[in-house]
């Protein structure tokens, strides 16, 4: 008879419980052999009293590692010889991660619902806490895919949606060590830029002081420029390239004093208008 390797058993659900067909071994022990006749048993003694054979599909009962004997007789000898091997039941954890993460978002910046995503800013959330040395990320388009570990997305730091607007992409978790694995579905969703209105100049007369400046509410352009869409954030800015960054806004809209900016006069002076769907 052969010694088998240790059976292992990937666990769902993580409490070092499983459950295994024993005779998936028969072939590994008995070789080219086809007059042998094999028996599992829980402990020693039973094995060499050929007692309570295990029969059928066997759940172990020591969690994550427990000894199985085996007893094996050659029924073409008519002597009551007997040979003796152990091996053992190995249970591992299915990595236990986020099995429903956060969809990855990005915004459409040419209206053809199709965008470049970096799927593995999913990862830690991913992950829930698990080393992340420990486990091999890899990602695929059906869960089959993920399942079988096959057509695996070459460029996940640049993918590109192949559905527009949205689609789903499947990501596979594995451990390196014992190879155990999760699959699970990972949203992709790309969103429209807000839709806005490019509103009409903001006029005010001089006031006392005749230097062309006065104080304005930029505020009463903000219906407007959203066409009244309360979902909307409006922001404004000196220069476009602060528009464009998200920096140094104006620190009080309600109250702006039309001002030189580098080589540009303050009279008339255009602003930049950064608007965001918040929803998004």
């Amino acid at each position: 008879a052969i010694i088998p390797n240790d059976f292992e058993y990937c666990d769902e659900d993580a409490d070092g419980y499983g459950v295994f067909d024993l005779t998936e071994l028969d072939a590994e022990i008995t070789g080219p052999l086809s007059n042998l006749i094999i028996s599992y048993h829980e402990t020693q003694t039973e094995a060499f009293n050929n007692v309570n054979p295990i029969v059928g599909d066997y759940s172990n009962i020591v969690a994550y590692q427990q000894t199985i004997f085996v007893r094996i007789e050659d029924t073409t000898i008519t002597t009551p010889c007997y040979r003796y091997i152990d091996f053992k039941l190995i249970v591992n954890d299915v990595p236990q991660i986020e099995l429903d993460p956060e969809p990855l978002e990005v915004c459409d910046d040419d209206t053809d619902g199709i965008a470049v995503f970096d799927l593995s800013l999913s990862d830690t959330e991913i992950l829930n806490g698990l080393n992340p040395l420990d486990f091999e990320i890899t990602y695929y388009e059906t869960f089959v895919d993920a399942e079988l570990k096959q057509n695996e997305l070459v460029t996940p730091l640049t993918f590109t949606n192949t559905t527009p607007t949205a689609q789903t992409i499947f990501v596979r978790v594995e451990n390196r060590l014992t190879e155990c694995f999760k699959a699970i579905a990972l949203p992709l969703i790309v969103n429209p830029l807000p839709v806005i209105v490019q509103p009409d100049p903001l006029e005010l007369c001089d006031d006392s002081v005749a230097d062309q400046k006065t104080e304005f509410d930029l505020t009463d352009k903000n219906m407007e420029i959203t066409n009244s869409d309360g979902s909307l954030e409006v922001v404004y800015y000196t220069t476009q390239t602060d528009a464009e960054n998200a920096s140094n806004a104006i620190a009080d809209p309600t109250a702006y004093t039309n001002t030189a900016i580098g080589a540009a006069a303050a009279n008339p002076q255009t602003l930049h208008v950064r608007v965001t769907d918040l929803d998004t």
